[in-house]
């Protein structure tokens, strides 16, 4: 009896030998294609190397997966590698809805974190990302030039204004000299994180800045002080419109105007303080007057419709609106003018 089992036993044997080769192969020749699905999509793939590049500080091989079939133009200044961050970290980078166009990433600097949507274009084996950069836009040209993760260059203009900077996403420190800012104001950038449509992913500068230099105590104080001494150098000259200076007894046509007489010839004159004006910036990043300032004129010239000399007696306010303040790369305050001055004596 055992010997007919064992003589049934052997081909079963076989065939469970067999069987378990066939398996064996079958899951080999699948391999390749179970590793194949586990892979991210392709737009995962291009968004996450752009990161890591990024990251690296490799801006040759983040620009070789960078469209430049859309954006803005703008100053490029920034797009290098000395002005990029290592400091912060990738936590996520996925897709979220059917299209494979549109990649969602989240990045983090210490506990700040932003989020963001790339959008890309091209095929799949030749993607490229079609929002690649954040933009800087500011409406108020303050700071004499712009210094971001130490990096301080003259931004470029469109007709007088600032143009727009592009930015990689990263961290930044903006104006990290300028000491109410206490080393600089945080910026994590990330396309689709910000205001603004696709292309034009745009960062409100003058809202970063806005809060520090207008609730600065401190800053309002130095911005007085600068404002005394630019006052006390226009009274130095002997000219009835100091150039470059907010106030003026000059009138139209060439006649002086001292608030009382009008003058077609005017001689020796003096300019004095009579009462310093005290500002502070507004919310528009412009100087609110806050106590008006006076200078006194005095001096000799020939009055319209007298005889012989006449004496300049005038009291005149200081303007600000004609005003433009700026910031330099030390945090000092200068000021110019708009346009020239026109007369302000009363």
């Amino acid at each position: 009896m055992r010997a007919g089992i064992v003589k049934w036993a052997y081909p079963r044997r076989w065939s469970i030998l067999a069987e378990a080769l066939v398996a064996i192969l079958v899951f080999l020749i699948a391999l390749p294609v179970v590793f194949i699905a586990g892979q991210e999509p392709a737009p995962v793939r291009v968004v996450t190397a752009y990161l890591e590049a990024l990251q690296d500080g490799d801006v040759d091989e983040a620009e070789s997966l960078v469209s430049h079939s859309y954006g803005m133009e703008a100053d490029a200044s920034w797009l290098t590698a000395e002005a990029l961050s290592g400091d912060w970290t990738i936590e996520s980078v996925e897709l979220k809805s059917a299209t494979e166009i549109t990649v969602h990433a989240v990045i983090a600097a210490g506990s700040v974190r932003a989020e963001g949507a790339f959008r890309l274009e091209g095929t799949e084996g030749d993607l490229r990302i079609a929002n690649p950069y954040v933009y800087l836009q500011t409406g108020t040209p303050l700071f004499t030039s712009t210094e971001i993760n130490g990096v301080r260059e003259q931004v470029e203009t469109v007709d007088e204004f600032p143009a727009p900077i592009a930015l990689y996403p990263g961290s930044y420190a903006l104006f990290a000299n300028v000491p109410e800012f206490d080393g600089g104001l945080p910026l994590l950038a990330m396309p689709g994180a910000h205001s603004g449509g696709f292309g034009t992913d745009t960062v409100d500068l003058d809202a970063l800045i806005t809060g520090p230099l207008v609730d600065s105590a401190a800053f309002e104080t130095r911005v007085n002080e600068a404002v005394a001494a630019w006052i006390d150098s226009c009274a130095a000259s002997t000219e009835i419109a100091p150039a470059g200076c907010p106030f003026s007894a000059a009138y139209s046509y060439g006649v002086a105007y001292d608030g009382h007489k009008e003058f077609t010839e005017v001689g020796a004159l003096e300019w004095a303080v009579e009462t310093y004006p005290k500002v502070r910036f507004g919310r528009d990043l412009r100087l609110d007057v806050v106590e008006p300032g006076t200078v006194l004129l005095t001096g000799t010239g020939t009055a319209l419709g007298f005889d012989g000399e006449s004496a300049l007696d005038g009291r005149c306010t200081v303007d600000f609106w004609n005003t433009v303040p700026a910031i330099g790369d030390d945090g000092t305050v200068a000021f110019t003018l708009y346009a020239e001055q026109g007369n302000t004596c009363l």
